[in-house]
């Protein structure tokens, strides 16, 4: 499956706009949330727009169709600033509205049932919605994951042919370009990932976190995001290169000659803290919220090891490519 990011991009970021009034309670936040979204949009097309201009164009403005993507921004973000005022200025009406009350009704519904443990099949169905969240998370930070390789090697003058991702949650970046990276640029191409999912997290999280008054939902949220992509992340470049798995920092030890047990000693604090904030994410939870329903962390340390099971039995004969 073949997918141009021209046309998704702008359908997921279409889709978040309109789910907004829905699950955002205060304008503040959702001031902070559309501005992050404005934002991602943007910087996701600029570097996108550059590669493809190397690629496709072989830097070639004259032959680019420079007038086709300024219309493309204007249109997209004018339509995008129109309807962030208006929603903002209608803000308390629309949330009000009946369509957007039982959609809201419908999503509550949706998350409380993750929780509602009492019977086999509300076991079942809240075992289905957390492997269902944890693949979403999942692939989003796969996909970040490479998009920071791509980046970081857009902005050294290279660029990249395509985006491969498996259905088992494997990513490869496949770089293309004239420029020959000296060590320091090929540290931080490798590095790409590790920095791009960090600040995909920490933004998400502080976002999750700042809220007075969390709902087990928003818990469930952040102790998966913590754990999906701060606590994997961590262990993915602190520990393979000792156990020799094809990784990011094997990679470096391999290309670039970096001793690996330097790279765990590096990495190592990363992975203290990061372990450290989803244990603190978990206490909160239970002591919020869970204290007479402590079942539930059972069933999600049975929906994350089923996760973790399917991801390595399943193959990755089915895979999307990005270009």
């Amino acid at each position: 499956m073949i997918i141009n990011w021209i046309f998704v991009v702008p359908l997921l970021t279409a889709i978040f706009i309109f789910f907004c009034p829905i699950i955002v309670n205060g304008r503040n936040r959702t001031i902070v949330i559309l501005s992050c979204v404005f934002f991602v949009f943007n910087f996701h097309s600029i570097f996108s727009i550059i590669n493809t201009l190397r690629r496709d164009y072989g830097n070639n403005l004259s032959s680019f169709p420079f007038i086709n993507i300024v219309l493309y921004f204007i249109i997209f973000n004018g339509i995008f600033l129109l309807y962030s005022i208006w929603f903002l200025i209608k803000f308390n009406m629309l949330r009000q509205t009946i369509f957007i009350n039982k959609i809201r009704h419908l999503l509550y519904s949706l998350s409380n049932i993750i929780f509602k443990i009492d019977k086999r099949r509300h076991r079942l169905f809240s075992l289905i919605i957390i492997f269902l969240f944890l693949y979403i998370i999942g692939f989003i930070g796969l996909y970040t994951h490479e998009f920071g390789h791509a980046i970081v090697n857009i902005i050294f003058g290279n660029y990249f042919e395509k985006i491969q991702l498996t259905l088992d949650l494997q990513g490869l970046t496949y770089i293309e370009g004239s420029f020959q990276l000296n060590t320091l640029q090929k540290t931080f191409a490798y590095l790409g990932g590790f920095i791009s999912e960090t600040i995909l997290a920490s933004i998400i999280l502080i976002i999750l976190l700042a809220k007075k008054e969390k709902s087990k939902f928003s818990w469930f949220l952040s102790i998966s995001i913590s754990m999906l992509l701060l606590n994997r992340l961590a262990l993915y470049f602190t520990l393979p290169q000792l156990l020799n798995i094809p990784s990011d920092t094997l990679a470096m030890v391999i290309n670039l000659k970096y001793d690996p047990w330097i790279l765990f000693l590096i990495f190592l604090p990363y992975l203290i803290i990061s372990f450290e904030v989803t244990f603190q994410l978990i206490l909160k939870f239970y002591r919020k919220e869970l204290w007479e329903k402590h079942d539930f962390l059972f069933i999600f340390i049975v929906g994350l090891i089923s996760y973790i099971l399917f991801l390595l039995i399943i193959g990755s004969s089915v895979c999307i490519k990005i270009i």
